[in-house]
């Protein structure tokens, strides 16, 4: 209610006291992690929303796990850590590679190996993801940036 409410502040407290409960049953215990993760988010504490969401992997049922390792992987990279979100995004397609989010986290793994300088390791990624998506939604973005790639090798 309070994260509706745009009160994150006061939402991370109150799901911390929740979360210190050791009678809390599992279903609500992960809602809980979720909500606090995103709580810390909307509070501008990414670094420690990011190490939230991976914590909570673990405790999350199959279809919650992608999203949660998703959106770490997005912080990481929207904090300029490329290298660490290419590894996030990389345990996706890698662990969950039947998930809804497996061809954007490929994806998502070229583009962070790009920025943080790995070029053929975002080359070998993009050529991956086009072999495995040739019409997906990304196709053409990474189409694109191949030639590039190859040129700075």
């Amino acid at each position: 209610m309070r994260l509706a409410q745009g009160r994150a502040t006061e939402a991370v407290v109150r799901i911390e006291r929740q979360l210190e409960r050791t009678d809390t049953p599992r279903d609500y215990r992960w809602r809980s992690l979720l909500l606090h993760a995103i709580a810390l988010e909307q509070t501008g504490r990414h670094r420690e929303a990011e190490l939230a969401y991976l914590a909570m992997v673990d405790d999350l049922p199959e279809t919650e796990k992608t999203e949660a390792l998703f959106r770490a992987g997005q912080l990481a990279y929207q904090d300029g850590r490329f290298a660490e979100a290419a590894q996030i995004f990389k345990m996706i397609w890698f662990n969950h590679a039947g998930s809804s989010r497996a061809a954007q986290a490929m994806f998502a793994e070229a583009d962070s190996s790009l920025m943080s300088g790995q070029h053929s390791e975002s080359a070998e990624r993009f050529s991956q993801y086009l072999e495995q998506f040739p019409e997906g939604d990304l196709a053409e973005l990474a189409r694109a940036r191949l030639p590039f790639l190859y040129l700075t090798m």
